[in-house]
């Protein structure tokens, strides 16, 4: 008899994200040595290197998504190392248009994304940004920091699970 586990990995749960690149791991030693540490678990695509050096610059990933996954939200996580500045923030790009969303717990319109040293932060993508085919991800310094933000592992995906994000404030009124 197959464990749960053993089961889950069998019918392909959780889904692969659509794009990770290097390891959740607090080091960014699999982006040097000539190392390709660019995994991709679904779709071909080419990255940077793992560093942003200063506000104004990028980082570009391209990838592909499938039809069946380019109607669902996804999940964006980033995480730095501890050698990073102590917070970057990122303005994110998908496909060309800048991405949004809100949050309902505390009525915000997030526009950028903050990623402290050594932490992992993440962000809600809406569906409606995603194309079927090929994807350009930019994320953009936006903090006005000198100094290094060096990548520790980037995802984005959804593990097959439902996420709940809404692209802006929306108004339900119930008449009695």
């Amino acid at each position: 008899m197959l464990a749960k586990e053993e089961m889950l990995k069998a019918m392909s749960w959780p889904k692969p994200d659509l794009v990770r690149l290097g390891t959740d791991n607090g080091s960014a030693l699999e982006f040097t040595g000539g190392v390709n540490p660019f995994t991709a678990e679904s779709g071909a695509f080419r990255a940077a290197s793992s560093g942003v050096n200063a506000s104004g610059d990028a980082y570009v990933v391209e990838f592909d998504v499938p039809a069946d996954e380019a109607v669902r939200n996804q999940r964006l996580s980033v995480s730095a190392t501890a050698a990073s500045v102590s917070e970057a923030a990122f303005a994110i790009e998908l496909n060309g248009e800048r991405v949004q969303y809100y949050d309902e717990t505390t009525g915000v319109i997030h526009t950028q994304l903050s990623v402290p040293a050594g932490a992992r932060a993440t962000f809600g993508i809406h569906n409606s940004y995603l194309i079927a085919g090929r994807n350009t991800l930019r994320l953009l310094r936006t903090d006005g920091l000198d100094g290094m933000f060096e990548l520790d592992a980037l995802s984005l995906g959804n593990g097959g699970k439902r996420v709940r994000v809404l692209r802006r404030p929306f108004f339900q009124v119930i008449i009695r």
